[in-house]
């Protein structure tokens, strides 16, 4: 019996320390209640990779982006910090919808130091919505750096509507330092 107890523990610990993060709660900094996201690989899985193409450099990145805010506050650009100083991003996906790429924006709001290596300006915004909108990059992303794990440098834009005074927010990974 205490070998069987003993047994469970271990499998327990085991399952525990391989859980990892599949998706990224992103809330405001100075709205952290009211302005969310949820971004998260396309699988939701630490082990979605980015896409090489082929004798390029470079490869995509998919995102699905979901505004899960309690309020009419619209996500306005979605943009990424990444390690070291990056360029040559373009749009994949969505096409046709007017979204653009911005390179090198440093001018973040509250957060001074920082340069975003990619923004994506999202004219009219996403609403809040259970439906995740899906973005695909392509850069000079790693080929082995998982997804989730350059989704730690996210950035989202969040503008309130006239009902919230128009309010503006920047929001971050939950688990940003």
């Amino acid at each position: 019996m205490y070998s069987s107890w003993r047994i469970s523990i271990l499998a327990l610990t085991l399952v525990l320390g391989t859980v990892s993060v599949s998706a990224h709660r992103v809330i405001g900094r100075r709205y952290p209640t009211l302005a969310t996201a949820l971004v998260q690989s396309p699988n939701a899985v630490t082990s979605d990779l980015p896409i090489p193409l082929w004798d390029t450099g470079l490869s995509v990145v998919c995102v699905k982006v979901t505004n899960t805010s309690t309020v009419s506050g619209r996500i306005t650009a979605i943009g990424l910090e990444l390690p070291g100083p990056m360029g040559g991003f373009g749009l994949v996906a969505p096409v046709n919808a007017g979204v653009t790429l911005v390179e090198n924006v440093s001018q973040v709001p509250d957060f001074a130091g920082v340069t975003l290596d990619v923004v994506a300006l999202i004219p009219g915004g996403l609403a809040p919505s259970t439906t995740p909108t899906r973005f695909c990059f392509s850069g000079p992303f790693d080929p082995a750096v998982p997804i989730e794990t350059v989704l730690n440098g996210v950035f989202i834009a969040f503008q309130g509507d006239a009902s919230l005074g128009n309010a503006t927010d920047i929001g971050v990974w939950e688990r940003r330092p």
